[in-house]
């Protein structure tokens, strides 16, 4: 594969964290940046080409999950393959499992947002 080197400015907080993780790895700068780089790519991607997908919803809260989730989690029954909700040492913590159109994993993804849990999305099989 062709490589291509350029240079980047980034604040020095975010570069000594860059370095604590390139350390911990045991690789080099430009592999964590690369790493991180790949990932913001692939999830662009998928957000920008409608497609049907599968993937898993994480959404967790510091305090109880709202009554709200179970509706939200109901309206969008035929994109939710399986759910499992747990009590973890800090907050609630619900994983979703989905699979279907890319647009309604957005909309859930908002939907849940909404709820003001924090949200993060990983898609599976997707390139």
């Amino acid at each position: 594969m062709q490589k291509v080197r350029f240079g980047i400015s980034i604040p020095m907080e975010l570069a000594r964290d860059v370095d604590k993780i390139s350390e911990a790895l045991g690789v080099d700068r430009s592999m964590v940046v690369r790493s991180a780089l790949e990932e913001h790519v692939s999830l662009y991607k998928h957000r920008a080409t409608e497609h049907d997908c599968a993937g898993i919803l994480v959404a967790f809260s510091r305090d109880e999950t709202p009554a709200e989730f179970s509706k939200v989690i109901d309206e969008f029954k035929d994109l939710v393959a399986n759910y499992s909700h747990s009590h973890v040492r800090c907050g609630c913590m619900n994983i979703i499992v989905v699979q279907g159109p890319s647009c309604k994993v957005i909309e859930l993804h908002k939907k849940l947002c909404s709820l003001k849990l924090s949200v993060r999305f990983i898609p599976v099989g997707h390139d």
